[in-house]
């Protein structure tokens, strides 16, 4: 220590500061490195994994829907009209129809803007309630989201 207090006296004070500006330098650059990019690192995986769940929530507020429903809901085709039923799931799962079609045996419905895993989950439990989509034409759109138009009807095709 004695050694490092006479070689900093021995400096001129032009030299002190310039070393005191250094000094100054380093410990910023290490607490950037150390603490910053860290914890922005940590932030952008956090927000990652917030829009991730966030994506999910349509899908498991429409199961717990469905699963507080079972109950009440009339079983497949008992008194219960397929544009009924679609338009049930649809509320309770959070999607808006652009247009819906009326056909002959079913429905014809149009989305604008889905997730594509929630759009095929949400059919996949239509037809688990005896719904038949025989009709799917998706079509990708410019972000992450797909437009969909689907045909329904009350059996198979």
């Amino acid at each position: 220590m004695q050694t490092a207090l006479t070689w900093w006296q021995a400096r001129d004070v032009r030299e002190q500061r310039l070393l005191a500006v250094l000094e100054l330098i380093l410990l910023a650059m290490l607490v950037w490195l150390a603490i910053l990019r860290p914890l922005a690192a940590f932030r952008e995986s956090a927000a990652d994994r917030h829009s991730r769940i966030a994506a999910q929530m349509p899908s498991v507020r429409a199961a717990a829907a469905g699963i507080a429903a079972e109950g009440a809901a009339p079983a497949r085709g008992e008194g219960r009209d397929i544009r009924e039923q679609i338009a049930a799931s649809a509320s309770a799962a959070g999607l808006e129809f652009s247009a819906t079609q009326p056909e002959e045996s079913g429905v014809l419905v149009s989305i604008a803007a889905v997730k594509p895993t929630f759009l095929f989950g949400w059919i996949a439990g239509l037809e688990a309630d005896g719904v038949v989509a025989d009709r799917v034409l998706v079509q990708r759109n410019d972000d992450s989201t797909v437009s969909a138009q689907i045909g329904f009807s009350d059996g198979p095709a």
